[in-house]
Protein backbone atom coordinates (compact mmCIF):
# COMPACT_ATOMS: atom_id res chain seq x y z
CA UNK A 1 0.00 0.00 0.00
CA UNK A 2 1.39 3.51 -0.85
CA UNK A 3 1.43 6.33 1.09
CA UNK A 4 -1.48 7.86 -0.86
CA UNK A 5 -3.59 4.53 0.08
CA UNK A 6 -2.68 5.46 3.55
CA UNK A 7 -4.04 9.23 3.71
CA UNK A 8 -7.16 8.09 1.36
CA UNK A 9 -7.81 5.36 4.20
CA UNK A 10 -7.42 7.81 6.82
CA UNK A 11 -9.32 10.62 5.46
CA UNK A 12 -12.15 7.80 5.45
CA UNK A 13 -11.79 6.79 8.66
CA UNK A 14 -11.88 10.29 10.10
CA UNK A 15 -14.98 11.28 7.97
CA UNK A 16 -16.65 8.00 9.05
CA UNK A 17 -15.88 9.21 12.99
CA UNK A 18 -17.24 12.79 12.54
CA UNK A 19 -19.98 11.57 10.98
CA UNK A 20 -20.55 9.12 14.40
CA UNK A 21 -19.78 12.54 16.78
CA UNK A 22 -22.41 14.27 14.63
CA UNK A 23 -25.57 11.52 15.34
CA UNK A 24 -23.99 11.23 18.93
CA UNK A 25 -23.68 15.05 20.21
CA UNK A 26 -26.46 16.25 17.66
CA UNK A 27 -28.90 13.16 19.76
CA UNK A 28 -27.46 14.86 22.89
CA UNK A 29 -28.49 18.12 22.13
CA UNK A 30 -31.84 17.46 21.28
CA UNK A 31 -32.19 15.52 24.77
CA UNK A 32 -31.39 18.20 26.37
CA UNK A 33 -34.15 20.20 24.88
CA UNK A 34 -31.97 21.79 21.79
CA UNK A 35 -33.15 21.37 18.31
CA UNK A 36 -32.15 20.22 14.54
CA UNK A 37 -30.90 23.02 12.64
CA UNK A 38 -30.50 21.24 9.39
CA UNK A 39 -34.07 21.08 8.04
CA UNK A 40 -33.56 18.00 5.86
CA UNK A 41 -32.82 16.03 9.01
CA UNK A 42 -35.21 17.70 11.29
CA UNK A 43 -37.53 14.58 11.10
CA UNK A 44 -34.74 11.93 10.99
CA UNK A 45 -32.31 13.19 14.26
CA UNK A 46 -35.18 12.76 16.90
CA UNK A 47 -34.68 9.50 16.36
CA UNK A 48 -30.92 8.20 16.94
CA UNK A 49 -30.51 4.72 15.48
CA UNK A 50 -32.26 6.01 12.08
CA UNK A 51 -29.98 9.17 11.82
CA UNK A 52 -27.10 6.44 11.99
CA UNK A 53 -28.40 4.85 9.53
CA UNK A 54 -28.67 7.77 7.03
CA UNK A 55 -25.13 8.96 8.18
CA UNK A 56 -23.63 5.80 6.91
CA UNK A 57 -25.20 5.39 3.79
CA UNK A 58 -24.28 9.29 3.19
CA UNK A 59 -20.66 7.86 4.23
CA UNK A 60 -20.69 5.21 1.89
CA UNK A 61 -22.05 7.40 -1.03
CA UNK A 62 -19.20 9.94 -0.03
CA UNK A 63 -16.70 7.29 -0.19
CA UNK A 64 -17.50 6.23 -2.95
CA UNK A 65 -17.85 9.39 -4.88
CA UNK A 66 -14.04 9.53 -3.55
CA UNK A 67 -13.09 6.19 -5.33
CA UNK A 68 -14.87 6.93 -8.60
CA UNK A 69 -13.41 10.25 -8.51
CA UNK A 70 -9.68 9.39 -7.74
CA UNK A 71 -10.20 6.88 -10.99
CA UNK A 72 -10.95 9.33 -13.48
CA UNK A 73 -8.52 12.88 -11.99
CA UNK A 74 -5.29 11.36 -9.02
CA UNK A 75 -5.70 12.83 -6.31
CA UNK A 76 -9.61 14.40 -6.23
CA UNK A 77 -10.67 11.86 -3.80
CA UNK A 78 -8.91 13.32 -1.05
CA UNK A 79 -10.35 16.51 -2.00
CA UNK A 80 -13.67 15.38 -1.65
CA UNK A 81 -12.95 13.50 1.38
CA UNK A 82 -11.01 16.49 2.94
CA UNK A 83 -14.27 18.89 2.12
CA UNK A 84 -16.75 16.46 3.77
CA UNK A 85 -14.38 15.67 6.74
CA UNK A 86 -13.90 19.76 6.92
CA UNK A 87 -18.29 20.37 6.45
CA UNK A 88 -18.43 17.92 9.31
CA UNK A 89 -15.81 19.07 11.70
CA UNK A 90 -17.65 22.42 11.69
CA UNK A 91 -21.11 20.39 12.85
CA UNK A 92 -18.89 18.21 15.18
CA UNK A 93 -17.07 21.45 17.12
CA UNK A 94 -20.69 23.34 17.12
CA UNK A 95 -22.38 20.55 18.81
CA UNK A 96 -19.85 19.68 21.14
CA UNK A 97 -19.62 23.96 22.00
CA UNK A 98 -23.44 23.82 22.56
CA UNK A 99 -22.93 20.81 25.26
CA UNK A 100 -20.37 22.12 26.93
CA UNK A 101 -22.06 25.33 27.06
CA UNK A 102 -25.25 23.46 28.00
CA UNK A 103 -23.44 21.99 30.84
CA UNK A 104 -21.18 24.90 32.03
CA UNK A 105 -23.78 27.05 32.23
Amino acid sequence: MNVYCSILTILTAVFAGLLVIDVFTTTLVLNMGGTELNPLMAGIASQPWLHLLIKTVFAVFIVLLACQAEHIKQHSGAVILIAACSMFLVVAVHNIRVVLFTFLG
